[in-house]
């Protein structure tokens, strides 16, 4: 295979950065929920600590690299609702119906997440906190709110900056500017989620930066605001679990990034999945789960356009540490 670098390919270079996507992407949008949407803290009913990467255009130098660690977990302990142990049956009757019939309670949650993100000859690296609420519905059902900040350092590598076009005016911009820039910004999102159904919602970058020494230029618009939706519901099959879902990024003046999937999985302790991006991507996926606490979960993407003649696809590992389960949890 002929090895090609993104520096040659730089060609685009006004194109990645004025008007392309800014955010990393991910082929576990189900797993890697609150790391695109702060609103999903808390979700999962443990305390979630996962580590991933996720190297992409395997076989290209300077392709898009990320990695990522983040922590989530809703406050609190979960009340009980085994309450065998009290005379309440014989003693009170009444009362004891009106702990086993009382509603769920509305649950706080809190997230922190750091991550470094290289594209070409750019590199972000973050950390942010997050807080959600997550509003009882009725039973089994919540609507979560979150919102979140981070700061983070964009640094420019000027050794991996050339172009095709020498007078490229987005590059002679950030020839002109500084190295490194520190960047404050915002997000916010929405979860309607159940034992089984999901739905989120979220934007990411709310503050338009500019990276660029040139503010009010035309070519160079800074960062964007980057919409991610995604949906899926399990359905159980005896002990085994078939969960089609659905997801899709969206940023202004880029193509629609559109993910659909399905994950199948034996007791939620094997799993296998396929997925298709509409970039040209076919998904496919392996997964398993040691003692009910750390689950393994890599995915590979296996390109059908015109990329399949200088790369061998991309790969994505996750690593997740579930403690302190609470009954009844599931992803």
């Amino acid at each position: 295979m002929i090895r090609k670098t993104l520096s040659i390919s730089l060609f685009f270079f006004s194109v990645l950065i004025t008007d392309a996507q800014q955010f990393p992407i991910t082929s576990q949008p189900l797993s890697n929920a609150y790391f695109f949407n702060p609103a999903a803290a808390g979700v999962q009913g443990f305390l979630d600590i996962s580590i991933g990467g996720r190297q992409q255009w395997t076989g290209i130098d300077n392709a898009p690299r990320t990695y990522y660690f983040y922590a989530n977990s809703a406050l609190g302990k979960k009340p009980s609702k085994d309450f065998s142990y009290l005379s309440l049956p014989v003693s009170n009757p009444g009362y004891y119906d009106k702990l086993l019939n009382s509603k769920p309670k509305v649950k706080h949650a809190l997230g922190g997440r750091a991550y470094s993100d290289s594209y070409g000859a750019f590199t972000e690296t973050g950390v942010g906190l997050d807080y959600a609420i997550h509003l009882p519905i009725k039973e089994k059902l919540y609507l979560a709110f979150g919102l979140g900040f981070q700061v983070s350092n964009f640094f420019f590598d000027r050794t991996k900056g050339s172009v095709l076009l020498n007078n490229d005016p987005t590059y002679l911009q950030f020839l002109s500017g500084n190295e490194s820039k520190y960047i404050f910004n915002g997000r916010f999102g929405v979860y309607v989620y159940s034992d089984r159904f999901r739905f989120g919602y979220s934007m990411n970058q709310l503050i338009p930066n500019s990276l660029s020494g040139e503010t009010n230029s035309s070519v160079y618009q800074g960062l964007k605001i980057h919409h991610f939706a995604n949906a899926s519901y399990r359905i159980p099959l005896n002990k085994i679990g078939l969960t089609p879902s659905a997801s899709l990024l969206y940023t202004a003046h880029v193509p629609l990034n559109i993910y659909g999937g399905l994950i199948v999985d034996y007791n939620r302790l094997f799993l296998v999945s396929a997925a298709y991006r509409n970039e040209g991507d076919l998904i496919f996926g392996l997964g398993f789960t040691l003692l009910k606490i750390v689950r393994f979960t890599y995915t590979y993407d296996f390109p059908i356009n015109d990329l399949a003649t200088v790369t061998s696809g991309s790969h994505e590992l996750l690593i997740k540490f579930m403690l302190n389960p609470k009954k009844g949890s599931n992803e």
